[in-house]
Order: C-alpha cells, then structure tokens, then sequence
C-alpha cells in the first residue's frame, strides 16, 4: 500500500503544475524526437553520450510518466554507447592520445558510470595513460593548457588570446571558463586527475563577475559565452539539476538569470530560455513565479507540430541541444538533494560570500528565497538607480526636501513589470481569474516606479479589473489602485481619477532623457553594433538577433 501511494505522489507532481497537459506531452513528445535522432548512427557517435546523460537527468528530476520514458531510453542507450566505445576503442594503446580525445572519454566514463554501466578497463587504461601523458618522464607531456587553452593555476582566463584546443579557434575568456569548469566537473567527478581541479577554476568566478549586461559586449556572442557561463556553474555545482540550490550561494548567478531571462525570450533563443527556467527550479522557483511562466509560455509555442524538436531547422545537434534545454525547462521538477554536488566546491563558495560581504547562513527558512546576499545585491542596484536619476533632474531642487516614494519591495525594471501586463492582458482575456490573481499579488510584492507605470498603461487595466465578477480579484484591484494612488499623492501628482497613472502613447526608448529628444524609435532595423551605448544590463532594449552560440 505504501508503494502504491509512493507512486501516486509522484504522478500526482504532473498533475498539479501549471499548465500540466501541454507540458506533459511536449516532454513526452521532445523525449521521443531526442531518440529518434541518436538512432542515427552518425548522431549517436557524435554525441551519444550526451544523448544519455540527458535521459538520466531527467529521470532523476522527475516523476512518472515522463521518468519511466527517460529510463527506458536510458537503458536502450547506455548498452549501445558502451558497445559502441569498447568495439572501436578510445585509442589508449596510442603513446600519447590526443589530449580532447582524452577529455572526451572521460565524459563517457562519467555518463557510464552515472547510468550504472560502468567499464573497469576503461578505467584502469584511462589513468594509466594520464599517469603516462602528464607524468615528467615524458620530455612532450600535456600541460594543463592542451586540455583546457589557458592555466588555471596561474591566474584568471586572460581578456584574449584562448584558443579552444578542441577547434583550433580564438574564444572568449567566458567560454573558456564554462568549458573548463564543465570538464573539470567531470574529471573531479569520475576521480582522474589532470593536474588542475574544479575548484582551482571556479575560484576565478570572482574575476568575471559581476555579469554584465548586453550592452556592455562589443560582441554578441561573447555576452551569449557569459550567459552559459552563468548556467554551467549553476549546472555543476548542482550536478546538472539534480540537487537544489540556496540562492545565497550564487547571488550573481540568481539575479542575473532572473533578469535576462526576458532577453532570452525577445531574442527567440531557446537554449538560453531552456537553460534559465531548469537553473531557477535548481533555484527552487515555484510556477507561481511570472518569469517561470514566461519561459514555459515561450516553449510551448515553439515546440514544431511536425517534428516535436526545436530548433529542427537547424543542424542535428544544435536541434538535439535545443530540444533537450527545453525538455528540462518544462520538467515538474524535483530535486533529489541539496548541493553543492562537489564538497571540494564549498570552500570556494564561502569565499566568494566572504568577499561579497555576507557570510553563509545554515539556518535559513524554507520560504527564505531572497537571503542577506540577494538583498545586498538589489539594495546596490537600487541605489545606483536612484543616482542615476538624481543627476536627471534639476540641481537646484533640495535632495533632502524632494518627495520619493517610501519603497520596501523589490524594485521592477521596465521589462518586468512589461512581461506582467502581457500575463495580466492574456489571463484577463481568457477570463482565467486564478492566473490573474496571481499577476496581481506579484504586483503588489514589486515596487513599482510612476514613470514606468504611466507608460505601460498598466494603471487603467488594473482599474478595470475592479468591477469583475470574480470578488477576490475586485479586492486585490482595488487595494493595489488604492495603494498606487497613494503613491502618487506622496509625490505631490492627483490621482482622484486615476488618469494620472494612464499614459499617453509610450515613448520611443532613446539613450537621451531629454523630453525634447528628437531620437527616432529604435528597432531592430536601426540598431547596430556602432550606436548601442553602455547601459547596466537588461533594462534596456537589447541588439537584434544574432546566430545562437551553443557550447
């Protein structure tokens, strides 16, 4: 009886989600298109591997019906890698194998050995020919920089020069961190020693943090190299999803996600889209969270009817790539464990707090989302911004006599507070009250600037929202008018009508603040490289598309 209720729970996680059919199928289907392409040979000798560490990390985060799909798979592929592996051989009877072939095999044995279909030979050989290769017998060994392109032990990853060992090309000093944390991850996790370690690379996070905004990039894919960054220390301080997170650990990483994300969808990139969503459940963010259904929303709609991948115009792994980001993102998730996975990680980590300015806190409610680092972090950004607009206005008015709103919530950018007038204009027009609701209360935890709530003519919608037939949505409507409207008299501006909280037309963002700004509007069809100017991040409207760099 009690397995039979054990089963139940699990399904029931499937059940109760947001949005819980549509998800269901979509990674249902998506599991079903990931296999149809390894049953391509080529597919599978390129990235088989994969392939299965994909299946297994889902059905370790997951429930059924979708965890008894993935370990079917699972069981299917695992045989046929290790088959595959051991009939052609890794080349470990060469003097010296190439260093990526090394690496590569490596990941291999990790996913065997993960998936319970280890190899004691492979093994045995694997560290027998990196005691022979990096030993100083050999006058030719590997140094750390043939596997990696860049010595962790001597410093940071340099601002140029790293060429990937694996292409032969030049790549940012993101991309290289990402890849060699990756790597690393695998090395430390399998027990083989290449000379350098995980945490030896990730204690040079400092140097690349704090994250940057799109602006800040010369280059478009050097930010898209910082973005996957971000999610891959995420990734494998949480061994790829399965264990959770405390959002104090990585505040850089938290905040940055939680606000790119929304680039991520107007950028139509659902690889960075896939790998947001799976890192804030990693961060146990609930579906009640908007940008949570933001994400969602976005895959659903671009899932393809025909083949159920994403992406499926492109070539096979970028499609397979995409397809498996997404998969993950729409999981009803649930985390076996708490990280981080690596406990050689955690020194590291205290460090980073350390240096930050707060301190790793053990006694933590389980509501406490936001602890002492994240809220640092916001009260930074909302001083910057409450300078920044100080210098906007007139000199001669008194700072201390200028009348602000008394804010004690998290503040909201324009692209926020954007995302949840289209959630509260869609869940309105399906009369969907519960959604509304919830747009609602996440309104009233934000702090909402009266510039950016004039231009989004959200006043007037949630004034409509008072005469509905639904009485616990005319009660939120109304508290949050009343509220708003209060704010509005602190600053000395009528809102007996509430006109005052109604836009004209918005205006076109433009990097003047002059109201007499002659800019046209931007669009993606004006915007270059040449006139995109420094701004802090995401708040502003980020360059056009650009080809997807996947790692």
């Amino acid at each position: 009886k009690k397995d039979v209720k054990d089963v139940r729970q699990r399904s029931r996680d499937w059940v109760i989600c947001w949005r819980s059919t549509e998800r269901r199928t979509a990674v249902m289907q998506a599991l079903d298109a990931i296999f149809k392409l390894a049953a391509n040979e080529e597919n599978f000798q390129q990235f088989g591997n994969d392939v299965i560490q994909c299946f297994y990390d889902i059905s370790s985060v997951t429930h059924d019906p979708v965890r008894s799909r993935a370990l079917m798979y699972v069981e299917q592929l695992a045989q046929r890698w290790r088959h595959s592996v051991l009939a052609r051989g890794w080349r470990g009877d060469l003097v010296k194998p190439p260093a990526t072939t090394i690496l590569d095999t490596i990941v291999g044995l990790y996913c065997m050995e993960r998936v319970g279909v280890a190899s004691n030979n492979l093994k045995r050989d694997l560290t027998a020919t990196l005691s022979r290769v990096n030993g100083t017998n050999i006058q030719d060994n590997y140094s750390v920089i043939d596997y990696f392109g860049w010595d962790p032990r001597a410093g940071p990853p340099p601002q140029g020069g790293i060429i990937d060992p694996a292409s032969g090309i030049q790549i940012s000093r993101y991309r290289a961190m990402c890849t060699s944390l990756t790597y690393a991850f695998y090395i430390d996790s399998v027990g083989l020693d290449i000379g350098c370690s995980y945490p030896t690379i990730l204690q040079h996070l400092k140097s690349i943090r704090p994250y940057q905004g799109p602006r800040k990039f010369r280059i478009w894919e050097d930010y898209v190299d910082q973005c996957y960054l971000a999610t891959h220390v995420v990734f494998t301080l949480s061994n790829w999803g399965e264990l959770s997170l405390e959002s104090h650990l990585l505040p850089h990483e938290y905040l940055f996600i939680r606000e790119h994300l929304p680039i991520a969808v107007r950028q139509n990139d659902v690889h960075l889209v896939g790998e947001y969503l799976e890192c804030l459940r990693v961060f146990a963010v609930s579906d009640a969270d908007p940008l949570v259904k933001l994400g969602i929303a976005f895959l659903l709609n671009t899932q393809s009817e025909s083949t159920h991948r994403w992406d499926d115009h492109l070539d096979a792994y970028t499609s397979y790539h995409a397809t498996m980001v997404a998969a993950q993102g729409l999981l009803a998730h649930n985390a076996r464990g708490f990280g981080p996975g690596l406990i050689t990680a955690v020194p590291i980590l205290q460090a980073h707090l350390l240096a930050d300015g707060t301190t790793m806190q053990d006694s933590l409610s389980p509501d406490e989302r936001v602890t002492t680092a994240v809220q640092a972090a916001i009260q930074a950004q909302r001083q910057a911004r409450e300078k920044k607009n100080s210098k906007a206005e007139s000199p001669d008015l008194n700072e201390n006599n200028r009348k602000r709103p008394k804010i004690s919530e998290t503040p909201v950018d324009f692209a926020t507070l954007s995302t949840l007038k289209n959630q509260l204009d869609e869940a309105t027009r399906q009369s969907d009250w519960t959604a509304t609701k919830d747009v609602l209360v996440s309104l009233d935890n934000v702090a909402v600037d009266l510039e950016l709530l004039k231009s989004t003519n959200l006043g007037k919608d949630v004034s409509l929202l008072k005469k509905v037939a639904d009485t616990q949505v005319a009660t939120l409507a109304k508290a949050l008018v009343r509220k708003w409207k209060g704010l509005l008299k602190e600053n000395g501006l009528s809102g007996e009508s509430g006109n005052s909280m109604v836009a004209s037309p918005p205006r076109p963002i433009s990097s003047s603040s002059s109201p007499k700004s002659t800019t046209p509007p931007i669009t993606t069809s004006n915007i270059t490289t040449s006139n995109m100017k420094e701004d802090d991040g995401a708040n502003a409207l980020v360059p056009p598309p650009f080809p997807v760099a996947v790692p």
